[in-house]
């Protein structure tokens, strides 16, 4: 056999499958080496893609199928830009003075929005880790995902990243347990699998075990819709229950008192949580008959039944936020029987049957959060053509009478349109 065939029949042996997890890791280290040097040397002193090639003993389907691995395991990353000069001028506005943090990522590129959004998240929990770690409870950080388009891209980026190796001085392994909440209940049809938040809740508690971090995640076991009168009922389930028993005290108050618990001093706005990543959701633009340009909210809505365009006239609704709807001046919006189709109303109560979308934390949770300083509501939004998630991110901050977020993460075009709102 020929040096070329016995080298080529060497090659084929390698299946990226057939390699275990820490093999897969060793190997995606050295290519990532190679390819540095690579990239760093001069062009007549840079070797030819054979020489890397044989060095990892890699045919040339196989190099292009590993550097698709290198992108995935966050080895390569397309680099964002920020622009503080944005951030500074939104801090002007009435409101957004508030807020202890703001990120304007350049562009609205959706991979290199979701590095940044991943990273400042990233660095707020470990941030809030150290300050725990240093008082004398060392009790778990507590961090909650709401559902959504955004936080999932924005979990997705946090996974495919080496937080030791790509963030300075990340090191997970000296800070206390993480706990993981999922925050609301989401279909697990394929469309929304990757913004659910109870599998979001568990990749980013693996994600972190894997950075060498302690850490469970947490979902609801509840249906995506209830009525407001049988909360307690969904609250008080099992798997739901080890939820709000964090995100929501109060709300599960009765059942934590016959557990032995001291509730005595439980206010409404009691929570354990730490940190919260969230999105906002926008309305459908005027005068179009596309069911998908609108927010999750508002699409689940319609398709129980509800007239949103009437309730969002009659409410002067702007958006939502945690899957609950707001008016500008930021006050939630109830969902009433009086406001769905006649067929799916006839056998549900009187007029006044309020319903809700199944959430662990609602809008007053977010409220004391975001004036405490020692936790975070993270809002993350990008700019789409077919959405306007102004209105909405303008209420959920500067509306008036509520503010429900604390750090900021958005695209130049959206700081753009909220500099001129």
């Amino acid at each position: 056999m020929s040096k070329a065939k016995a080298r080529s029949a060497a090659r084929s042996k390698l299946v990226w499958s057939d390699l275990s997890w820490e093999e897969q890791r060793e190997y995606l280290e050295r290519f990532a080496t190679e390819l540095k040097q690579f990239l760093q040397s001069k062009d007549g002193e840079r070797p030819g893609r054979k020489t890397i090639m044989d060095k990892l003993n890699v045919d040339v389907r196989q190099f292009d199928s590993f550097l698709q691995h290198l992108y995935e395991g966050g080895y390569l990353q397309l680099g964002c830009q920020l622009i503080p000069e944005r951030a500074h001028a939104l801090k002007g506005k009435p409101g957004f003075d508030q807020l202890e943090k703001i990120t304007v990522v350049a562009g609205s590129n959706r991979d290199r929005f979701a590095q940044a959004a991943a990273k400042d998240f990233i660095k707020r929990l470990v941030q809030i880790g150290r300050v725990k770690r240093t008082s004398a409870s060392n009790h778990p950080v507590n961090v909650g995902i709401v559902s959504g388009n955004t936080t999932g891209s924005v979990i997705g980026a946090a996974m495919r990243m080496d937080w030791a190796r790509d963030l300075q001085e990340v090191d997970l392994t000296s800070l206390p347990k993480f706990r993981v909440f999922a925050l609301n209940v989401c279909l697990t049809v394929p469309e929304h699998l990757p913004g659910n938040a109870t599998i979001l809740a568990y990749q980013l508690a693996e994600k972190i075990r894997a950075e060498q971090g302690e850490a469970d995640g947490y979902g609801l076991s509840a249906t995506l819709m209830v009525k407001k009168e049988g909360l307690k009922e969904a609250d008080e389930a099992p798997q739901t229950f080890d939820v709000l028993k964090f995100t929501e005290p109060a709300r599960v108050q009765e059942k934590l008192a016959e557990q032995g618990a001291n509730v005595d001093k439980l206010e409404a706005y009691s929570t354990d949580l730490d940190i919260v990543l969230t999105g906002v959701g926008e309305l459908p633009r005027h005068g179009t008959k596309d069911d998908q340009r609108g927010s999750i909210f508002y699409n689940l809505a319609k398709q129980h039944g509800f007239d949103m365009e009437t309730l969002i006239d009659r409410e002067r609704i702007v958006g939502d936020i945690a899957f609950t709807a707001i008016r500008s001046d930021g006050t939630p919006v109830t969902l009433r029987k009086q406001d769905r189709a006649q067929e799916n109303a006839e056998a549900e109560g009187g007029e006044g049957t309020e319903f809700v979308f199944y959430s662990a934390v609602q809008g007053q949770i977010l409220e004391a959060m975001a004036n405490d300083r020692n936790k975070s509501v993270i809002l993350v939004a990008r700019h789409d053509e077919e959405k306007d998630k102004v209105p909405a991110i303008f209420a959920s901050i500067s509306g008036g009478r509520h503010r429900y977020v604390s750090r900021l993460v958005i695209d130049e075009e959206t700081a753009n349109k909220l500099c001129r709102y």
